[in-house]
């Protein structure tokens, strides 16, 4: 809206506040505040059909929105614009002197239209507009979704907006939920925000020679690589990988670098895999059997639990997903029979996976899933111990 606008008034200034002037009576300084559902409505399309150029084919696929959009100038224009404040737009004045002393911007637009080819369109324009805002105001809707990390802000000050303006300190997806009455569109945007890193890991848990690392590096986002040095000539770059050393009874220098475009940053630490099992924690404390399952014997049967160990531990990365997502379980408990359900929202059963190690990862494909909330449990002998949600967003 504020860039079709823009645009428009580059063309002829005058001509252009001059019908404005004519419609807006009132001087109403949000005239244009749905002019963007106006532009996403069928009726905007025929305000266009019988002009000499399609105006709506020139915005749509001529000009190059992108470049106009990355200018540095262009977040305060919008701003300015979408305030509403001011019926004699002085945000359009600023937008036309940039795109005068700007080379690159006027060889793009200036071939690309004139007032004189605009003109027939404009009176169409205004009253469909005005028809649309009569009739079809709440027709179209439009909402902002904030995720960083686990957690999920609606940016509601951006109600019916079809661009947000945030300042992120932590790498974050942007959802744009649009409704109308012919479709409905989703439509997401994740902003990487790189700063140092604090590299950090845990050796969770130890079965056999087998030892699970948890990954505590901050900030957490999809844009940090990580590479694991395990000390025995081995090495992973997963996020939480399981590793099993080749003896017992041995010390390993393991070392977690992070990368990130600002550095690299590691952090090292010594993992001592006993025979006894109670060579990954500070305190030692009696074990408890994990398995009751004779069958299970041949995996490890005992591991020391730290105190502050919760039962059982369930999160996925990433969330939301597209591709697929890693689900991280650990069950601190005795049990005979484990599995991982997955359901979506009507609690249908989409996926059962049973559990043969009390630590693990599930690699979930989501090229498999439809778009939509799911829920992921673990069950401990028909139980259900804990339930947590992902969403799936093509």
């Amino acid at each position: 809206m504020s860039l079709f606008l823009g645009i428009l008034y580059y063309y002829d200034p005058t001509a252009f506040m001059s019908s404005y002037n004519s419609y807006n009576t009132t001087s109403n300084p949000a005239y244009f505040r749905h002019f963007t559902h106006f532009m996403h409505h069928y009726t905007f399309v025929e305000s266009v059909s019988g002009c000499p150029v399609n105006l709506y084919n020139m915005f749509t696929c001529s000009v190059d929105k992108e470049l106009l959009f990355k200018q540095s100038w262009y977040k305060t224009f919008y701003k300015n614009f979408t305030n509403f404040s001011n019926n004699t737009l002085p945000a359009l004045e600023d937008f036309n002197n940039t795109v005068i002393g700007n080379t690159v911007l006027k060889s793009m637009l200036d071939p690309l239209n004139n007032w004189t080819n605009i003109a027939p369109c404009i009176v169409g324009m205004y009253n469909l507009y005005e028809n649309y805002m009569r009739v079809h105001s709440t027709e179209i809707t439009a909402r902002w979704a904030k995720i960083t990390g686990r957690d999920t802000t609606i940016l509601s000050s951006w109600d019916n907006y079809f661009i947000a303006i945030d300042t992120p300190k932590l790498s974050s997806t942007y959802i744009l939920s649009v409704i109308t009455p012919d479709y409905a569109e989703i439509d997401e945007i994740t902003v990487f925000v790189d700063t140092a890193l604090n590299t950090l890991y845990v050796t969770s848990m130890q079965w056999d020679s087998t030892a699970y690392f948890e990954n505590y590096t901050e900030p957490q986002s999809s844009a940090t690589t990580y590479h694991w040095n395990f000390g025995d000539g081995t090495s992973s770059t997963e996020i939480n990988p399981i590793h099993t050393f080749p003896k017992y009874d041995s010390i390993y220098i393991v070392c977690l670098t992070a990368t990130n475009s600002c550095n690299s940053y590691t952090f090292c630490d010594t993992v001592r895999v006993d025979s006894m099992h109670q060579g990954m924690y500070n305190k030692v404390q009696k074990p408890i059997k994990l398995f009751t399952n004779q069958n299970s014997a041949n995996l490890q049967s005992q591991v020391t639990i730290p105190p502050d160990k919760e039962f059982i531990k369930l999160t996925n990365y990433p969330n939301p997903f597209d591709n697929s997502t890693s689900i991280d379980y650990e069950i601190w408990q005795s049990y005979s029979n484990a599995e991982l359900r997955i359901t979506n929202v009507l609690g249908q059963q989409i996926i059962i996976q049973k559990l043969v190690k009390p630590v693990d990862k599930i690699n979930i494909d989501g090229s498999a899933l439809h778009d939509g909330l799911y829920y992921y449990s673990i069950f401990i002998d028909g139980a259900i111990k804990q339930t947590k949600s992902m969403s799936v967003t093509h």
